[in-house]
């Protein structure tokens, strides 16, 4: 959100940075963040005053979630215009399987409503077991 790459915030860019959510507030725009968020070590909901979107919702890795968020906001009525932002985790959970990492938080999404797995990784799974929590070959 700040035009520069993720290892150039390192670990906090709000103290010489400004956040492109603030910008497009500034010029007038509606503004909201749905999706994974990712600049530097900082959380969603603790710099809201830095980032400057007026909805921002951390979707904790959960694609379908952000996706379903950033639909909500877009069909609703504006009174001016908007600049949204939708940000997902993939292709990120496919590579957290090559890299044998979790898929914890799918798994509890799950298992807490039901949310099914997406497509691709369902299939995996179907090729694979849980041991200590991470998925492996077997």
């Amino acid at each position: 959100m700040t035009g520069r790459l993720p290892h150039q915030c390192n670990p906090d860019p709000t103290g010489w940075a400004d956040s492109l959510g603030r910008v497009m507030t500034g010029a007038g725009y509606e503004t909201a963040y749905f999706g994974k968020w990712h600049v530097g070590n900082t959380k969603l909901d603790k710099v809201r005053e830095w980032h400057g979107f007026e909805t921002a919702f951390d979707c904790g890795g959960m694609d379908a979630d952000a996706a379903e968020k950033t639909l909500e906001f877009v069909k609703k009525k504006h009174d001016k215009p908007f600049f949204a932002v939708a940000s997902f985790l993939n292709p990120h959970d496919c590579c957290q399987y090559a890299r044998a990492q979790t898929m914890d938080l799918y798994l509890r999404k799950q298992k807490r409503d039901g949310t099914p797995l997406p497509e691709h990784l369902s299939a995996i799974k179907d090729r694979t077991h849980m041991r200590n929590g991470y998925m492996v070959d077997g």
